[in-house]
């Protein structure tokens, strides 16, 4: 019994002996798994009729006239306003009376630039603004000094120019305010193609190089602003900021990269609906407007320091 249980154990050690001895195969080399990028649908927002519905009665009236055959867009009265359709190029009719003033209300959001007036003697004119400060709607007031006259006025603003034909007479509209439904129609129109739009960001306006290699640690602040990136990326030497579909219909906002010592205006190029930057930063903002009514996006970079 002893000789059998000596024998086993140098069997077993003998043959773990050998198999240590034996050359060894080489594990299969293991490389880092690339992360898996998950491609988002493009953000489709409101269909055309949603958009409409969101719009003033006039508006609404006005383009199902359209929609109809009507050729003309139509003009709305009341005792104390009159609404013009502004269709670029043309001209509208204002009655003013001896001083009392005319108050033209222009598009929210606007800012009037420059004025230009034929009789800058006889009718005094004067610029206002009202509503939200963050989106104020600008004013021009008219007030012309004796009756029986009549000048051209021309309105330059940051979106339209406005041509009136000024005339005091014993009446005056009290107030005047534009309606837009071209810019309706156009908008409309993208916003239905966009629920039509399949493509995802891996479209030809996506830059050039592997997705998996791209750098998406970026935080994007909240904001209500037509123009606040979809999603921020990077690759070695540029960053991406792809822009939603409602940035057609918005000014294009300025870009400031935090240097440390100050905000340092940067440029950057439009592919598609890709905004793209020739360096990279830990903190950057997009910024559209001035003063008080100033609109800020901020986005920061959370995988570290560049």
């Amino acid at each position: 019994m002893i000789v059998k249980r000596i024998t086993g154990g140098f069997i077993l050690g003998s043959i773990l002996t050998l198999a240590a001895c034996a050359p060894q195969q080489p594990s299969p080399p293991s490389y880092p798994m690339a992360p898996v990028v998950v491609q988002a649908p493009r953000p489709k927002g409101p269909t055309g009729a949603q958009m409409l519905a969101q719009q003033s009665s006039y508006v609404r009236d006005a383009i199902a006239q359209h929609l109809r055959g009507r050729a003309e867009w139509p003009v709305y009265k009341t005792a104390d306003t009159i609404t013009y359709p502004y269709v670029d190029g043309s001209e509208v009719r204002v009655n003013c009376a001896p001083l009392r003033i005319t108050d033209i209300a222009l598009e929210p959001g606007e800012t009037i630039t420059d004025i230009a007036i034929g009789d800058s003697q006889r009718f005094m004119t004067s610029i206002a603004s009202s509503g939200n400060p963050r989106q104020p709607t600008s004013h021009l007031v008219i007030k012309p000094e004796i009756p029986g006259i009549a000048t051209s006025l021309a309105i330059y603003t940051t979106a339209h120019i406005y041509r009136l034909d000024l005339h005091s007479r014993g009446h005056a509209v009290r107030a005047v305010q534009f309606y837009y439904p071209e810019e309706v129609l156009a908008q409309m129109a993208a916003a239905d193609k966009a629920q039509t739009d399949t493509s995802t960001p891996t479209d030809s306006a996506l830059p050039a190089g592997d997705p998996a290699t791209f750098d998406f640690n970026y935080t994007i602040s909240d904001s209500n602003v037509p123009w606040r990136p979809v999603r921020v990326f990077s690759d070695e030497t540029h960053v991406y900021l792809q822009m939603p579909a409602t940035m057609s219909h918005a000014a294009a906002p300025a870009l400031l990269i935090d240097t440390g010592s100050g905000p340092e205006m940067v440029n950057y190029r439009v592919r598609g609906s890709y905004y793209t930057t020739d360096r990279l930063f830990d903190k950057a903002e997009l910024v559209s407007g001035a003063g008080r009514n100033q609109d800020r996006v901020t986005i920061s970079y959370t995988g570290g320091s560049h």
